[in-house]
């Protein structure tokens, strides 16, 4: 409490003591009589605040003291204070390493621009109006953020103008090598590359491109083609990754970062194991699937086989039967045929016979009834 106490009475020892508490004008406050124009109140503001910018310099004097004091009880890391271990450990999810905080050599107040004076800082404000399109990108967020925190305190930048991220010329390298390492290729790493920011990029990628993998895994049925292409995107992009670490290994002002990204790194190789293991388990599957579809077809066809060499039989014996049949009928035809040929022959035979018979009978019958003197000659 004593820092904030002593911060809190020389912010208000400060506005007391600025050019505007001095409000003496040539003109009257009242509305009355001519009033000033707007280059004649900026020139009086000018006049009123640089009065009192020697006490402004020495109140960012003592602000510099007071806020190196804070920052090294906030860094101490034998601190038992809470509010210093969570500054400790948001420092460190920010890629802060803690060597840095022990070896900070100053802490300097922000000189805001008018030297604290509101309406020097609107003053200066409106006449930079002009070259405000002409900045870049970078320097327009900054203008911004300077012109809340004139108006309305630094407490209120990050709230009116929160600070987005615009993308460069790394962002767009590192987008290039995700579809690079997508594609099946590895990407090449020059020395103009920030290790740091491309790993960023590249994790990110990792974590959106994988999982529906770990997804499809956890439902127990993955597409083993989705597996393959997974499972050679995690290696490349493990092997792409491990390069950038070591060249933040090598880098002593940024080795400690390296270690905020191997955890990450280690949990993506991990997880393309499983990836690797359940491709050759579902390639296992696959194949015992295949074989056993392979002596089932196999069995369908010596069953077919059997079946049709029933029906062959039972056609041929059918068809045997059948001749059987028609030879039978047939030789019955000609044995009936023949039978009546005879009786035909027989009949006629008999015919003949007793008509040769009769003939003889009445022949007999004549020379019978004939007398002797009409047989004579």
């Amino acid at each position: 409490d004593g820092p904030i106490a002593a911060h809190n009475l020389l912010r208000a020892h400060l506005t007391d003591n600025l050019g505007i508490a001095r409000t003496s004008v040539s003109y009257r406050q009242d509305g009355r009589g001519e009033q000033p124009t707007a280059r004649q109140v900026d020139y009086e503001a000018a006049n009123t605040s640089s009065v009192g910018e020697a006490e402004i310099t020495n109140w960012y004097g003592y602000c510099d003291t007071l806020y190196y004091q804070m920052f090294a009880r906030a860094a101490d890391p034998s601190t038992s204070d809470e509010e210093a271990k969570r500054f400790q450990k948001e420092c460190k999810e920010d890629g802060v390493p803690p060597q840095a905080l022990q070896k900070m050599e100053h802490v300097r107040a922000n000189r805001q621009n008018g030297y604290g004076s509101p309406e020097m800082a609107i003053m200066r404000f409106n006449q930079g109006m002009t070259i405000f399109p002409m900045l870049p990108e970078a320097g327009k967020q900054n203008f911004v953020e300077d012109y809340v925190s004139g108006f309305f305190g630094p407490e209120k930048t990050e709230r009116f103008a929160p600070r987005s991220h615009v993308p460069d010329d790394q962002d767009w390298q590192a987008s290039v090598e995700n579809q690079m390492i997508a594609g099946g290729r590895m990407p090449i790493i020059d020395g103009t590359q920030d290790d740091v920011q491309h790993l960023t990029s590249h994790l990110q990628d990792a974590r959106q491109t994988l999982t529906p993998t770990a997804q499809d895994m956890q439902g127990g049925q993955p597409d083993p083609n989705s597996l393959g292409q997974s499972a050679q995107y995690a290696q490349i992009m493990v092997q792409h990754c491990e390069a950038h670490i070591a060249r933040l290994k090598n880098d002593p002002g940024r080795k400690q970062q390296a270690k905020l990204f191997e955890d990450e790194l280690a949990q993506l190789a991990d997880f393309n194991q499983q990836i690797w293991r359940a491709l050759r388990s579902a390639q296992r599957d696959i194949r015992i699937q295949q074989e056993q579809q392979a002596q089932a077809t196999a069995l369908s066809a010596l069953d077919q086989a059997k079946v049709d060499s029933v029906r062959t039989g039972t056609a041929t014996a059918a068809a045997k039967a059948q001749s059987q049949i028609e030879n039978q009928r047939a030789k019955t035809i000609q044995t009936l045929n023949l039978k009546s040929l005879k009786q035909g022959h027989d009949m006629g035979l008999d015919r003949i016979q007793t008509g040769h018979e009769i003939q003889m009978d009445r022949m007999k019958t004549q020379a019978a009834t004939q007398t002797p003197e009409e047989t004579l000659p």
